[in-house]
């Protein structure tokens, strides 16, 4: 794509007939963070690290969040494509049951997955680590060989 292709694009999805997509966002923004953040607030107000906040919020997030979710992305994917577009979206994973559960282990299966390859950054760091604390002792050893054979 050349520069003014890409400049009338954001022109079009920055219309005025987008400004009600601000609102979209901010309503889900409301229902999957200020809620959760209210009731831990009225009702939890302990100071422990890790409580039943914390699994409240797990089990908020994973129940209603993970839909919610999902028809956030389906309503960005409909604004970029320039077809029309309603709160009703945001919601669409609730109609049934089936579509409910499939967009639960959808989030569960990606949280599993960014999780999995979270490790493979971690654990080759962790040997990586441990390999190159052993280069001092390598290098003596080596000097030792080169002494003793030179």
């Amino acid at each position: 794509m050349r520069i003014s292709e890409l400049k009338a694009e954001a022109s079009r999805i920055k219309s005025p007939r987008n400004t009600t997509f601000l609102g979209y966002s901010l309503l889900v923004i409301a229902l999957t963070s200020l809620i959760p953040f209210i009731v831990e607030e009225v009702f939890f107000s302990n100071d422990s690290w890790v409580s039943e906040v914390d699994l409240f919020t797990f089990i908020y997030i994973f129940i209603f969040g993970s839909p919610i979710f999902l028809g956030e992305n389906k309503l960005y994917l409909q604004l970029v494509k320039g077809e029309s577009y309603s709160a009703n979206i945001i919601f669409t994973h609730f109609t049934s049951i089936h579509s409910y559960l499939k967009a639960i282990g959808l989030y569960f299966l990606s949280a599993v997955y960014t999780m999995l390859w979270s490790l493979l950054l971690i654990v080759p760091g962790i040997i990586k680590g441990l390999t190159y604390r052993w280069i001092s002792a390598y290098r003596k050893y080596i000097n030792l060989l080169f002494l003793r054979h030179g």
